[in-house]
């Protein structure tokens, strides 16, 4: 996970304003108490990637399309009551749970708009517990099989010119 991270931060290095936004690491006792909180346990390579920051981005998202939540967001934001919606996640490979809320969908992200960044703790039969899947009004989409996969991701769109930072957006756009 530390690799992967310093790949990320070399590349956010080079964005204005991007470093004042990386959040410090978090303590294994403010993972503890979030996971008490919230009455869950998070997968290791996601305790590993708060212990590296503890929330990226409060105003540019700086992670592929998204800003990473601080572990006080993470609670506040999940703990709410949760609203139920008018859908089921519509997905038909077994990967998600055909569900319109769930609580062991911990969100921890978002992207400015109407999509909701989480790790996914209670997975279908053919998904993977800690799988990264983006909330939206009507849709749930799957990006990753956990947070290590989902930063990699956003590395190799960098690096491969996928992804462009645009300063007048604040964020990653496609080239």
């Amino acid at each position: 996970m530390n690799d992967i991270w310093n790949r990320l931060e070399a590349h956010l290095s080079k964005i204005d304003g991007a470093t004042a936004e990386i959040g410090p690491p978090a303590s294994d006792a403010k993972i503890a108490i979030c996971e008490a909180a919230l009455s869950v346990s998070l997968p290791a390579d996601f305790r590993q990637s708060l212990r590296r920051h503890d929330g990226v981005g409060r105003i540019l998202f700086l992670v592929g399309d998204f800003r990473l939540w601080p572990i006080n967001e993470i609670i506040r934001l999940n703990e709410r009551k949760r609203v139920k919606s008018e859908f089921a996640s519509g997905d038909t490979t077994g990967r998600i749970k055909d569900l319109d809320d769930n609580s062991l969908w911990v969100s921890f992200g978002d992207d400015g708009g109407n999509g909701i960044l989480a790790v996914d703790l209670d997975p279908g039969e053919e998904g993977i517990n800690g799988q990264i899947i983006v909330l939206y009004e009507d849709e749930i989409v799957l990006l990753a099989d956990g947070i290590r996969e989902f930063l990699e991701q956003t590395n190799r769109e960098i690096e491969s010119g996928k992804r462009v930072w645009d300063d007048n957006a604040g964020g990653w756009s496609s080239s």
